[in-house]
C-alpha cells in the first residue's frame, strides 16, 4: 500500500512548526497511487441570508467511519496552492480531523474565496480516500437603501417671492439631495424628465447637509419639489418624497370679494365661469371669494390642472393659497355646461377651503359613453392637484359626475366633512364619491355617501388616512375600498370607524394589500357581497401576492344581511397576517351560522376567533360553530340529520337521494355528456325496468373544522357535481333499457 507523509503548518507556543499530521494511503490527488476508498462525491454549500456562514456537504460514504475536512480562505494563503501553507490559525480556515456527518456549518466572511476539500477515513485500515475539492463565496445582502424624507413642509414669506421647504431627518444619511421645479415651464408632463430650464427659478443641489432649504420663487407659480437621502459608504439615494406649493403674496387687508362685482350672473344660463375666475385670480392670501345663491353655468376652462397621470381642464382654478370659496349652501350651484369634458373646481394651491357649495356635473348632458380619459370623462369634478397639503371640503354636496365626486390624490391633510357626494361615476368610467389616494393623514368625516360607483377609495400608498362616521349607500361597487393598488405594500395605518355602510354591490369594506387598519364601530348590512372582506389578489396576473395583507384589527362592527358576515380569504399555502377579529355581532348572513364570518384555514388570525364574536342565525345564536357546512347537494339529493353542532364542529349529515325513471316518451333524452358511456348489453323484453321508488342512501357523511374548511368544501362540491353527473347517467340508461334494476342498485350499493 502507498502512504504519503502529511506535514502541515500548526502553531505552536510562540510561532509556527510543521508538524506530522498523520501518515494516511493518498491523502492528496497528486499522490502517485490512488487509494481504493471512495473519496466524498456530491460536494454542496450552502450560504445563509447574512453572508456569513455556510452549510457544506456531501454524499456519505458506506465504509467511512468519519470524514477529514479543511476549509480555506484563500485570501489570506501565502502559496496559490490551497494543500500548501494555508492555514492560518485565528481565521476561518477549518483543519477538522473527526467529522462525522457528511455536513459541516461553519462561520466565513462574506465576499472572501473559499477552497474546501474533504476525504472519506476508514478507522479499521487507516486509509483515506483521494480529496474531493469544492468552491463558495458567501455574499452579503446588498446594503438597504436610505430611508426617503418624511414631513415634508413649506413656508413663503409675505411678498410670495422665497419659500423655505423643510423635511424630518433621516438617521445615518450624508446629506440629501433636493430638487425645485416651476412646472409653468416644462417641456414635459412629468416633472422628473425635461423640467430644469437654467436661467430660471428651477434648482438641483445635490449636497445639502440641512433639512431645511430657502430658495426664490416666482408669486403665483406652480411649484414641485422633491428631496431625497443620500449615504455615501453605499452610494445609494432613497426614493424621492414629493411636495408642491404655490407663493403668492399677502394681502394686508384680507377681503371677501363677491363673484357678482365680476360680472358673474347666476341665472342657469350665462358662462359663468370667466367671471368667476376673474374673482378667484384677485384674490389674495386669506381672502375669502363669495359666490351669492344662484346656477352658475361653467363651460369655459380656466385653465389646466395636473394630477398624477393627465392633465385636466378646469372651469374655476384656485392658484394660489389660503383662500376660501364659500357659497350659501344648496342655493349655490356650480353646473357644468352640456358636453363638457372638463372639472368645477381644480385646486394648485394649499390650505384651500370649499365651503357652502353644489358641484353639478350635469352627467345626463355629456358623453359616458366611454371611461376615462376619454368622452366627456375627466379625473373628478372637484379635485386638488397632487403633492398639495390642508385643502377642506365642507358643507358641499357634488352630484350627478360621469366621475369622482371629490378628488384628492397624493395629497396630505386634505378634509372632507359634511358633505353630501352622491350619483357619481359610471359602470364604464369607474368613479368613486371621494377618492383619497395615495395620501398622508387625509379625513373624511360625516358625510353622505349614496349612489355613486364607489363609495370612498383609499389606495397606491395611503398612510394614515381616517374614515370615519360616514353613510355610504347603494354603491355600484365596494362601499370603502382599502389598498389593491399597490401590492408591494404601500397602504396603511388606515381609521375606518363608526361608518355605516349598506346596499353595495360589492364588499361594504373591502381590503387588498393593506399593511396596518383599524376597522371599528362600523354598521354593514344588506350588502350583496361581503359585509367586510380581507381579499389580496392581483386582477392582472392572475395570483395572490407574497406580501399579504397584516396587521388588521376588526371589533365592535355589526354585520348583518349580507352575503357574508366577514370573510378572510386566504391562499392555498398562506394568507392575511396578524388579524384581530373581536367583540363583532354578525347575524342573519348568507344561508346559515356558517356564513356569518367565514375564515380561510391559511389566514391568521387571534386563535379565539370562534368564540370572541356574537354570531347567529335565525333562531339559532352561538359562538362556537361558524364553520361553512356543506356543499348544496345534486338535484333530487337531500342531507339527512344535517346542521348538528357539536363541539364547535357543523356535521354535514347523510346525503340521500331520490331515483325514479323517466316516464315513457317518444322523444329521446338528450345524449350523456362526453365522454359516452361504454355499450351495455340490452335487457331481454321480458325482464322489465321496475321504477326505484324508494330513497336510496348514498352514505355520505363528514364534518368540517376550522382547520379544513377550504379543502372540504372544494371535495364536497366536487362528488356533489359527480353525483348529479352519475343520477343523470343512470337515469337515461333506465329510460333507454341499457341497464337492468340489479345493475342500477349494484352501482348504488357500492356507494356506501
Amino acid at each position: 500500500m502507498w502512504y504519503n507523509l502529511i506535514m502541515e503548518k500548526r502553531y505552536c507556543g510562540s510561532g509556527f512548526v510543521f508538524a506530522l499530521f498523520a501518515i494516511v494511503p493518498t491523502f492528496f490527488a497528486s499522490s502517485v497511487h490512488a487509494s481504493s476508498i471512495l473519496s466524498p462525491s456530491g460536494l454542496q454549500n450552502q450560504c445563509n441570508a447574512a453572508g456569513n456562514q455556510v452549510t457544506i456537504s456531501w454524499n456519505p460514504v458506506s465504509a467511512a467511519n468519519f470524514y477529514l475536512l479543511r476549509v480555506n480562505d484563500t485570501s489570506d494563503d501565502s502559496s496559490t496552492a490551497a494543500q500548501w501553507n494555508w492555514y492560518n490559525p485565528g481565521t476561518t480556515d477549518i483543519n477538522n480531523d473527526n467529522v462525522p456527518q457528511a455536513t459541516y456549518t461553519t462561520p466565513v466572511i462574506p465576499g472572501h474565496p473559499y477552497t474546501w476539500w474533504v476525504h472519506s477515513y476508514v478507522s479499521s485500515s487507516s486509509s483515506a480516500s483521494d480529496p474531493s475539492f469544492g468552491n463558495f463565496i458567501c455574499n452579503a445582502p446588498p446594503p438597504a437603501p436610505p430611508v426617503a424624507p418624511a414631513g415634508l413642509s413649506y413656508q413663503c414669506n409675505a411678498a410670495g417671492n422665497q419659500v423655505t421647504m423643510n423635511w424630518n431627518p433621516v438617521s445615518g444619511v450624508d446629506f440629501y439631495i433636493l430638487r425645485l421645479n416651476d412646472s409653468s415651464n416644462d417641456s414635459s408632463s412629468s416633472a422628473q424628465w425635461n423640467w430644469y430650464v437654467p436661467g430660471t427659478t428651477d434648482l438641483m443641489a445635490d449636497h445639502v447637509l440641512q433639512t431645511t432649504y430657502s430658495a426664490p420663487v416666482i408669486a403665483g407659480k406652480n411649484y414641485i419639489w422633491w428631496v431625497q437621502s443620500y449615504v455615501s459608504a453605499i452610494a445609494s439615494s432613497s426614493a424621492a418624497t414629493f411636495g408642491g406649493f404655490t407663493c403668492t403674496a399677502q394681502s394686508s387687508n384680507p377681503t371677501t370679494i363677491n363673484v357678482k362685482d365680476y360680472g358673474a350672473k347666476g341665472d342657469g344660463i350665462t358662462d359663468d365661469a370667466p367671471a368667476i375666475q376673474l374673482a378667484v385670480d384677485h384674490a389674495g392670501s386669506g381672502s375669502t371669494v363669495y359666490i351669492p345663491a344662484g346656477t352658475y353655468m361653467l363651460g369655459t376652462s380656466a385653465g389646466t390642472i395636473s394630477h398624477y397621470d393627465y392633465a385636466q381642464q378646469t372651469g374655476i382654478w384656485i392658484k394660489a393659497s389660503h383662500i376660501t370659496l364659500k357659497g350659501d349652501g344648496s342655493s349655490t350651484i356650480l353646473k357644468l355646461m352640456p358636453h363638457k369634458k372638463m372639472e368645477i373646481i381644480g385646486i394648485a394651491a394649499d390650505y384651500i377651503t370649499i365651503d357652502g357649495i353644489v358641484a353639478d356635473g350635469n352627467g345626463s348632458q355629456r358623453d359616458q359613453s366611454t371611461g376615462y380619459p376619454n368622452g366627456d370623462v375627466v379625473a373628478g369634478l372637484v379635485t386638488s392637484e397632487s403633492y398639495r397639503q390642508h385643502n377642506t371640503f365642507q358643507n358641499c354636496e357634488v352630484r350627478n359626475g360621469l366621475e369622482t365626486g371629490i378628488g384628492f390624490w397624493q395629497n396630505s391633510y386634505d378634509l372632507v366633512q359634511n358633505c353630501y357626494i352622491h350619483d357619481n361615476g359610471t359602470s364604464i368610467a369607474g368613479g368613486s364619491g371621494i377618492d383619497m389616494s395615495g395620501g398622508v393623514n387625509n379625513k373624511a368625516i360625516k358625510n353622505r355617501i349614496i349612489g355613486n360607483t364607489y363609495g370612498i377609495i383609499a389606495s397606491f400608498g395611503d398612510d394614515g388616512n381616517e374614515i370615519r362616521n360616514n353613510v355610504v349607500q347603494n354603491s355600484m361597487r365596494t362601499g370603502i375600498g382599502l389598498g389593491g393598488g399597490n401590492p408591494i405594500g404601500g397602504d396603511k395605518n388606515f381609521i375606518v370607524d363608526g361608518n355605516t355602510i349598506s346596499g353595495s354591490g360589492w364588499a361594504a369594506i373591502g381590503m387588498s394589500y393593506v399593511l396596518g387598519a383599524s376597522i371599528t364601530n362600523n354598521t354593514v348590512t344588506n350588502n350583496s357581497a361581503d359585509g367586510i372582506q380581507v381579499y389580496d389578489y392581483d386582477a392582472v396576473t392572475g395570483t395572490h401576492p407574497t406580501d399579504w395583507s397584516t396587521n388588521l384589527d376588526i371589533e365592535n362592527n355589526v354585520c348583518s344581511n349580507n352575503m357574508f358576515g366577514m370573510r378572510m380569504i386566504a391562499g392555498s399555502t398562506d394568507g392575511p397576517k396578524n388579524i384581530t377579529i373581536k367583540h363583532n355581532t354578525c347575524q342573519n348572513n348568507g344561508t346559515g351560522l356558517a356564513d356569518q364570518i367565514i375564515v380561510y384555514p391559511t389566514a391568521q388570525v387571534n386563535s379565539d376567533w370562534k368564540t370572541a364574536n356574537t354570531l347567529s342565525y335565525g333562531n339559532t345564536t352561538t359562538p362556537a360553530c361558524l364553520i361553512r357546512g356543506c356543499a348544496a347537494p345534486p338535484q333530487g339529493c337531500t342531507y339527512v340529520g344535517a346542521g348538528a353542532c357539536v363541539n364547535g364542529v357543523v356535521s354535514c349529515g347523510t346525503l340521500s337521494c331520490n331515483l325514479v325513471t323517466a316516464p315513457t316518451s317518444t322523444t329521446p333524452l338528450p345524449p350523456p355528456p362526453s365522454p359516452p358511456m361504454p355499450p351495455v348489453a340490452p335487457v331481454p323484453p321480458t325482464a322489465p325496468i321496475v321504477p326505484i321508488t324508494s330513497p336510496v342512501s348514498l352514505g355520505v357523511t363528514g364534518s368540517v373544522s376550522a382547520n379544513n374548511t377550504s379543502s372540504i368544501q372544494d371535495a364536497q362540491t366536487e362528488l356533489a357535481q359527480l353525483l348529479t353527473l352519475l343520477l343523470q347517467l343512470l337515469q337515461q340508461a333506465a329510460a333507454k333499457g341499457l341497464m337492468s334494476q340489479s345493475q342500477i342498485n349494484a352501482i348504488l350499493s357500492s356507494l356506501h
